[in-house]
């Protein structure tokens, strides 16, 4: 279960950080903390997923850096989406 965690930090730390370097945006420290809450019953899914994303940079606006998390976690990331709704 901990590389579904791992596969979800993976996928939306690149994207996050692919956008920004397109936006032009110069970090220079970026780390991300995903934890996750999972059902008493089996299967013991996820039922709520936590991701921290720490950026550090100068002149970094707060907006630049939302876009891009918003961006990665409802278009781009494949792994956010299955976790969502992994099954139709």
């Amino acid at each position: 279960m901990e590389l579904i965690l791992i596969a979800l930090g993976g996928c939306t730390g690149s994207d996050v950080a692919i956008i920004l370097e397109k936006k032009r945006v110069r970090f220079s420290k970026f780390e991300m903390k995903i934890t996750g809450e999972r059902a008493a019953a089996e299967p013991k899914v996820y039922t709520t997923i936590h991701i921290d994303y720490c950026v550090e940079g100068v002149n970094l606006r707060e907006k630049d850096i939302a876009h891009a998390i918003e961006l990665s976690m409802t278009k781009y990331c494949s792994s956010a989406q299955c976790s969502r709704n992994p099954w139709p």
